[in-house]
């Protein structure tokens, strides 16, 4: 096993404790966690997040190499700013209304 699959499958496994004290709140967070359990019984077990971060782990290897390179990193960050781009405070959609900017629509 190479070193870079080492540090990859580390990164897996940090990601396979970090994922469910994480995914417990708020709305994107809740939507990982009723994907992740599988079996939809409320809890997340070791082979439901691991099977989870297995995919997350393919859908960002872009050429299926079973590596994630500095730019598949790049783009997958790339993308997640995008779609957290729109949203305010709340993680909904939408900016805030109260962060003290004026509306555009009121300009």
């Amino acid at each position: 096993m190479t070193s870079m699959m080492k540090k990859v499958l580390l990164g897996l496994v940090v990601m396979a404790f970090a994922l469910p004290a994480a995914s417990f709140a708020g709305s994107d967070k809740e939507k990982k966690r009723i994907m992740t359990d599988a079996n939809g019984d409320g809890k997340i077990t070791m082979a439901e997040h691991m099977d989870a971060a297995k995919q997350r782990f393919e859908r960002k290897d872009l050429n299926g190499d079973g590596v994630l390179t500095k730019d598949e990193m790049k783009r997958d960050k790339k993308m997640k700013d995008m779609k957290d781009e729109g949203k305010g405070k709340d993680g909904k959609k939408g900016r805030d209304m109260d962060d003290g900017e004026e509306d555009d629509n009121q300009k």
